[in-house]
């Protein structure tokens, strides 16, 4: 009789065991942006002057760009339609050497492609360090090719940042993010770009944009702003019944990102549901945010229930003008990034 009873209370102690762990796990379970202050100083990293032969360094009073020499890019076709992985990210699969990597569209960096540390070490790429620069990146570097569907981009501009996102779970890391940002420079040397987010296709193309006659699309004024220290697609959409020129970042998960101050003028339209405290992951890291939930936003002539906003502080790194929209107002259709013709197409949803 003992027996039993010391099992039994045994196996109640083992499944409260169990239900705590999983508890905790649920706690614990999130993303940490890493840096590694000494990637220049990794075994097999080696450092380029700025006399090398796959670009030159500029050096101007204010700021460091480089100049990359014979980039080309090669299509086995006028256009390239490729699958696209089902992820939270807009992302192909690319390679560079014989490594695959998840290569994220991302109109939100300016330059032509941004890699993380850790697909540095693994080609054991050339950098070109660069320090009191931008946030977005921490210097040059030489990738020989990539390639994703037909596509391939030789001696592309490209940078590097110091550092990566990890999922821990219990303290412990179970995932390292390595990843290939693909950037605007090198996005609108395409005529258009579509991102179909219903058939999970991308397609790349040299040839102008023509809507399927079968289908109805809207289209929106687009353009790049080099006005800015680092450029912004910008789009002329409405927003709560008002045109407003806002920046697009295809990299960005979420619906809307605006500043307390911007805030202020749409909480007038806006009915608020609830708050919280939250945070938004970007290229160097988490930012505080709050995270309003509202009871309707109409948007691109469409309506979205119960969305959320994420509202940064006035003081944020970027500004008290920062307002933004991304990919997940367009989750159940598809845009198209017209640079030809420098519109926006988001194609109407059927019901």
């Amino acid at each position: 009789m003992k027996k039993k009873k010391y099992l039994k209370i045994f196996s109640w102690v083992f499944i409260l065991l169990i239900w705590i762990l999983i508890f905790a796990s649920k706690l614990t379970n999130k993303w940490l942006f890493v840096l590694t202050p000494d990637l220049e100083s990794k075994p097999g990293i080696k450092i380029l002057d700025a006399n090398n032969p796959y670009f030159s360094v500029v050096k101007e009073s204010n700021r460091i760009y480089g100049r990359w020499k014979d980039t080309k890019i090669t299509m086995k076709q006028m256009k390239c339609r490729m699958n696209k992985p089902r992820w939270k990210y807009i992302y192909v699969n690319a390679k560079i050497n014989d490594n695959e990597y998840p290569l994220i569209i991302d109109t939100g960096f300016q330059g032509s492609l941004l890699v993380n540390d850790l697909v540095v070490t693994d080609n054991n790429l050339e950098l070109y360090p660069i320090t009191n620069i931008d946030s977005s990146f921490s210097g040059f570097c030489h990738i020989d090719k990539i390639q994703f569907g037909d596509i391939a981009i030789e001696n592309p501009e490209s940078y590097y940042r110091p550092g990566h996102y990890e999922k821990k779970i219990l303290g412990l890391t179970i995932h390292k993010q390595k990843k290939i940002g693909l950037g605007l420079r090198i996005m609108s040397l395409f005529k258009y770009i579509l991102i179909d987010n219903v058939g999970d296709e991308l397609e790349f193309s040299m040839v102008s944009f023509s809507p399927d006659p079968n289908e109805t699309w809207n289209q929106y004024n687009m353009r790049i702003d080099n006005s800015r220290t680092i450029p912004n697609l910008m789009v002329n959409i409405p927003i709560a019944g008002e045109n407003t020129e806002i920046a697009f970042d295809s990299g960005y998960d979420c619906c809307l990102i605006m500043t307390e101050k911007i805030w202020e003028q749409y909480s007038k339209k806006l009915t608020k549901v609830k708050e919280k405290n939250s945070s938004v992951g970007l290229l160097s890291g988490y930012v505080d945010a709050q995270e309003v939930t509202i009871d309707k936003l109409n948007m691109c002539d469409m309506t979205f229930e119960n969305e959320t906003i994420d509202v940064f502080s006035n003081d944020n790194r970027f500004g008290p003008d920062f307002f933004m929209f991304g990919m997940d107002c367009f989750k159940n259709t598809a845009i198209v990034l017209d640079f030809e013709n420098n519109l926006f197409w988001v194609r109407k949803i059927t019901q």
